[in-house]
């Protein structure tokens, strides 16, 4: 991939270049770095006057840790607050910079670089708590403007990362800032127990997925807790279990990075895979973000697979993911996209016990559970996810004990996302997968070569309102031990399997819509496939016979009973024994069809 122009103070510059020199620097640089934007009375303190030196090479330089928390010690003036400057120019941190409480920090045109040093933490920028407890208590009102992170996939200081990890700390906003090379076995920004966090129109370019350690699902922005494992720096007085809620990542780009011949994928935007029982992850956006070719796990063992998704969550309510575009790219070498699962919401029973929050390496424990609960997906675009394997581009999972609930799908875009018209068996993507979930809308949704709409096991409460379903790989959508199926007004336009409901799912209306062009090679030539199900009705549809060699267009059997089939407009078929089939001890009415 080439690197991409992003958008600053309407200035543009590549996201991998270091900006020095007069002739290279926008105007907002050779006014300061500030961009014009200080307010009159502002305070603002300069790393240059504490001693830094802007040196930073491959692997190395001046080590400007000191001149760094000295500026920001300054800026925040016992709590008073100002601006800590960070001209342009690449400066190296040997350790890490304790952030303060209202300070804003300004670089745009600077680089913060670390590796190159044995032993050191990648943490470049860190909130600590010392001993206190709540949202807060480490820093509160801290911005971060304009400023660049660089890591080091290859080359002199290989394998190191560089993140901002913040435990207990509240209301931070990154604006304009860029992680490249950054998420190697961590993360860009490490969040243990925040509280009010704000990501806008930040970019992040590459992901070196760690294989060895099984840290593949690794997130450049991480919910985590307030817990020892993965708490930094911080004392053991100071995890109480609270987890980060309140987080808004917006306006940003997540994007591959080519280095030479190769070419990383995209960091994994956003997720959690830590759990403690009892403390759900809350409010949660995710919104008008560009994401572009992630990582898909190899492994098949460990988290790699407990968090496979672009998007993951555990233990989390109030999720809104609107607006976004996500695009699926070929792999490297491979002759189709990789198959890519994007958005997943797991329920996982076992954790940390929330009185073992302080304990580093603590054993993990069954914890109650905690499926996804008010999640809402509306407005995106799911672009190029065609692949000769099966995976699910939206998955939602809760337990048979306690399951997700209130999943609202709307007004989404799929497209180019099946690759292998005519060839039968379970490959590509299907939409949306739900299992062991209750209550769910999809409502108003554009498909355009895609697999399938939605699979569905162990559900109830579906109802799938209006959308427009075009050239479909496979089934429309398919329900398995489900009850309580609404579905009106979709209109369908070429598919290989029309609907599937099997496995004893009772309680359906299938009512208003069309269903046109099913495919003579589906993998069940019938518009609908009826099996096993109980209080149906199929009405008000237009399903003409439309030449595609199909012997019915409703086929039900395996004792499936107290059906009505009514009212739909049936042009070509004939007479309800053509239009609708009986298999052993099954039984429907089947009425005023128009034919």
């Amino acid at each position: 991939m080439v690197n991409r122009l992003v958008s600053v103070d309407e200035t543009n510059f590549l996201p991998s270049t270091v900006l020095v020199g007069e002739a290279n620097l926008p105007a907002w640089a050779k006014q300061g770095a500030l961009g014009g934007k200080v307010g009159k009375g502002d305070l603002v303190y300069s790393v240059l006057d504490y001693g830094a030196v802007a040196d930073a090479i491959d692997g190395g330089g001046t080590d400007n840790t000191a001149a760094f928390q000295d500026a920001m010690d300054a800026a925040w003036g016992g709590g008073k607050g100002g601006t800590m400057l960070i001209p342009p120019g690449a400066y190296h941190l040997f350790g890490y910079v304790k952030l303060r409480s209202n300070v804003r920090i300004v670089g745009y045109g600077a680089t913060v670089r670390k590796y190159g040093l044995s032993g050191s933490t990648y943490t470049a920028f860190q909130a600590l708590s010392s001993g206190s407890k709540g949202y807060g208590s480490s820093a509160r009102n801290v911005t971060f403007e304009g400023l660049a992170f660089r890591g080091r996939f290859s080359g002199p200081g290989a394998g190191n990362g560089i993140a901002v990890t913040m435990h207990h700390a509240q209301d931070v906003t990154f604006r304009k800032c860029v992680w490249t090379e950054t998420n190697i076995g961590g993360h860009a920004i490490d969040l243990m127990g925040c509280s009010g966090i704000v990501v806008d129109d930040c970019t992040f370019s590459g992901f070196n997925p760690s294989l060895t350690d099984n840290r593949e699902y690794v997130e450049a922005i991480q919910l985590d807790y307030s817990m020892a494992d993965g708490g930094g720096d911080d004392m053991t007085a100071s995890f109480d279990g609270l987890p980060t809620v309140n987080v808004t990542v917006q306006n940003s780009r997540f994007l591959p990075q080519t280095i030479g011949l190769t070419t990383y994928p995209a960091p994994n935007p956003l997720g959690s895979h830590s759990r403690v029982d009892g403390r759900w992850f809350e409010d949660i956006k995710f919104i008008n973000n560009y994401v572009e070719g992630c990582h898909e796990p190899v492994s098949t063992d460990g988290f790699a697979v407990l968090c496979k998704g672009w998007l993951h969550f555990f233990c989390t309510r109030g999720v809104e993911i609107r607006g976004n575009h996500f695009k699926n790219t070929t792999a490297p070498g491979a002759p189709a996209p990789r198959a890519a699962r994007v958005i997943a919401a797991y329920s996982i029973t076992t954790g940390t016990s929330l009185p073992n929050v302080g304990i580093k390496g603590a054993a993990s424990v069954a914890i109650a559970h905690m499926s996804m609960q008010n999640m809402t997906i509306r407005g995106n675009t799911f672009e190029g996810f065609a692949s000769d394997t099966a995976d699910n581009i939206m998955d939602v999972r809760g337990t048979t004990t306690v399951k997700a609930r209130n999943i609202k799908v709307a007004d989404n875009t799929v497209k180019d996302s099946w690759s292998t018209p005519g060839v039968t068996g379970d490959k590509g993507h299907e939409v949306v997968y739900l299992q062991d979930v209750t209550g769910t809308t999809l409502s108003d949704n554009y498909l355009n070569n895609a697999k399938s709409l939605l699979k569905a096991f162990r559900c109830n409460q579906i109802g799938v309102r209006g959308g427009q379903l075009t050239a479909l790989g496979t089934y429309i959508m398919q329900f398995n031990t489900c009850n309580d199926i609404s579905i009106s007004g979709v209109q369908v336009d070429g598919h290989g399997g029309g609907y599937w409901f099997f496995g004893g799912t009772y309680g359906l209306e299938v009512h208003g819509g069309s269903i046109l062009n099913g495919r003579s090679d589906a993998l069940r030539p019938k518009h609908f496939s009826i099996s096993g199900a109980t209080e149906f009705s199929v009405r008000n549809i237009r399903i003409p016979k439309d030449g595609n060699g199909y012997t019915s267009a409703i086929d039900i059997y395996s004792t499936s009973t107290k059906g009505k089939v009514k009212d739909n407009f049936a042009t070509g078929w004939g007479s309800d024994a053509s239009f609708v089939s009986f298999g052993s001890g099954s039984s429907a009415t089947v009425s005023e069809n128009v034919y």
